[in-house]
C-alpha cells in the first residue's frame, strides 16, 4: 500500500476508526522515541526475580506444617515503560500453617520494592489479623492490623 492509499483511506475512515488508528500510529511514534533499552538492567531484575522464587520457596519448604498437603503459587513479569524504565512484579503465595503468606517483589522505576502479607486467625479465634513488612532502599517498615471476625454464614445461591 502507497502512502497516497493510506491518506486517501484516511477519508474513509468513521471517527471511531480514525482513533482507533491514532492510536495505533501513537504507538508506533513511541517506540520510535523511546529512550534506549538496557537490557542489562532487565536482565539484572530479571535474575533477581529468579533469586526471590527460590528464596520464597526456601521458607515455604521450611515453614509449611509438615503432615499436610500445602501448595506455592505465583509468577510474574517485568516490562520497560514509555520511559525505558523497567517495571513489573512477581507474587507467590502459601500457607505456614498458621497463615496464608503473600510475597511480592516489585519493580518500580528501576526500585525494588519487596513486600511479605500474612493474614490469620486470632487465637481466641475473634480477629481476623493483617500483617505486612516492606523493604526498599535499605528501609524497613511493619504493620500489623487486627479486624473483627465476622463469623456469619453466607448463604449460596
Amino acid at each position: 500500500m502507497t502512502r497516497d492509499e493510506i491518506k486517501g483511506l484516511l477519508d474513509e475512515f468513521s471517527e471511531d476508526e480514525l482513533f482507533s488508528a491514532e492510536m495505533y500510529l501513537m504507538v508506533i511514534l513511541q517506540q520510535r522515541n523511546s529512550p534506549q533499552r538496557d537490557d542489562a538492567l532487565l536482565s539484572h531484575f530479571n535474575t533477581r526475580a529468579e533469586q526471590f522464587r527460590v528464596s520464597v520457596e526456601h521458607r515455604w519448604h521450611n515453614t509449611r506444617k509438615r503432615g499436610t498437603i500445602s501448595g506455592l503459587g505465583g509468577g510474574g513479569s517485568l516490562r520497560f515503560d514509555q520511559l525505558g524504565q523497567v517495571n513489573g512484579e512477581f507474587a507467590y503465595q502459601y500457607s505456614d500453617g498458621k497463615s496464608l503468606v503473600l510475597e511480592k517483589l516489585r519493580v518500580f522505576v528501576n526500585q525494588e520494592v519487596q513486600s511479605t502479607e500474612r493474614f490469620s486467625i486470632s487465637e481466641d479465634e475473634t480477629q481476623l489479623l493483617y500483617g505486612q513488612d516492606l523493604h526498599s532502599g535499605g528501609r524497613a517498615v511493619s504493620s500489623q492490623e487486627a479486624f473483627p471476625l465476622n463469623r456469619a454464614e453466607i448463604p449460596f445461591a
